[in-house]
Order: C-alpha cells, then structure tokens, then sequence
C-alpha cells in the first residue's frame, strides 16, 4: 500500500487510505474519532467484489485494513454495498471477505 492521507475536516479527522484491487484508484476513509471506516467498494454482506486489479491487490488491502478491525480502532463498517456493519460483525467480515476472495483466484 502506498498511501496514507491525513486531514482535517472542521472537527473531523479523515485518514483517507489506498483501496486497490476494485479500481486502481480506490480509497477507503476511515474517521479514527469515531472508530468508523467508509469501505468503498469493499467488505459488502450481499456481494463479492468485482476486482479490476490483481487479486493480491485487493488482498493486500484487506491485510492492511484487519488491524484496525481487530484492533478496536473500527467499530462501525460502512461498504460501499450491503448493511452497515458494528464492531463483532466488522471483524467476521473482514475474513470471510478474504477467504472468499482467496477461493475465487
């Protein structure tokens, strides 16, 4: 991954990151004070991803993002499609989402 945006929207702090393996040009943005990360295209309950990139591009975004599930740091989940996840079912999804990615390789 290579990127991380940091800034400030008023009171918002918005950590934007690279999202690859949907788009080459995805972002995902995660709000830190709120504990909430906005998925884009990624995590949805209903579908399986569409990748437009490598497989391991993808895969290597959802690494990146598990941490931050795992680690309390997200406690609310919102994909770009399916329900709004909270804090147990953010951490389901987050492998099942790559584990299902993994098998369709």
């Amino acid at each position: 991954m290579s990127g991380l945006h940091f800034t400030k929207l008023g009171s918002w702090r918005l950590v934007a990151r690279d999202a690859f393996g949907h788009a080459d040009h995805q972002l995902s943005f995660h709000l830190p004070d709120h504990r909430m990360l906005i998925a884009a295209d990624m995590l949805s309950d209903v579908e399986p991803p569409i990748l437009n990139g490598p497989v391991d591009a993808y895969l290597d975004t959802l690494r990146a993002l598990r941490p931050l599930v795992v680690g309390g740091a997200i406690s609310t989940l919102v994909p770009g499609h399916g329900s709004i996840a909270r804090t147990g079912e953010a951490v389901r999804r987050a492998p099942r989402a790559r584990s299902r990615d993994t098998s369709s390789a």
